[in-house]
């Protein structure tokens, strides 16, 4: 049976391991996404060291079956200073929201809707934390991703940069049937 559970130090390795085949993925079919250390850093992004920072954080989610890491996503309910400007539109509103991170399966788990359970968590979640509110960003060329967004629901908002300059599309979904 699959669960999502917060992750822990235990499931770094598993995590790794995701890490790896999505990033291979993104290098296989022309995404830059994933390929780069971050400004000052030395590992690729995101890392070892990024994935203990989000476990610490306590924003960091694993997709489990049995002792095997199936996903993981990050989730997050605090302003993203990467998301304060945004070029070629606006944001829904300016309400709180959460933010969806990295979300990323096995790559023999993908196609079963592994990624959709984690975009209904998140929403769990933002009802429990009394959020209306949920963005997340992808690489413009990682269709995949885009198709997800739009089909959970989300609306294209425009363009946001990360840290390093490198620019994102920007999605952002009303929760609307939150009481």
């Amino acid at each position: 049976m699959i669960e999502i559970r917060p992750a822990e130090e235990k499931d770094l390795n598993g995590m790794m391991i995701v890490v790896e085949e999505a990033r291979a993925y993104f290098k296989e079919h022309g995404i830059p996404q994933w390929q780069e250390p971050h400004p000052g850093e030395t590992h690729l992004y995101p890392g070892r060291p990024d994935l203990l920072k989000d476990i610490a954080k306590g924003g960091s989610y694993v997709m489990v079956e049995g002792d095997e890491v199936a996903g993981l996503c990050g989730i997050a309910f605090a302003a993203d200073p990467n998301y304060t400007v945004i070029d070629n539109g606006a944001w829904l509103n300016d309400h709180p929201y959460g933010v969806i991170h990295r979300i990323a399966v096995k790559a023999d788990r993908k196609g079963q809707g592994l990624a959709k359970q984690f975009f209904r968590f998140a929403e769990t979640l933002a009802a429990e934390h009394g959020i209306h509110d949920l963005r997340g960003d992808t690489h413009e060329l990682n269709q995949s991703m885009r198709r997800l967004f739009t089909s959970m629901g989300y609306t294209e908002c425009g363009t946001v940069y990360m840290v390093d300059g490198a620019p994102r599309v920007a999605y952002h979904k009303v929760l609307d049937d939150l009481g």
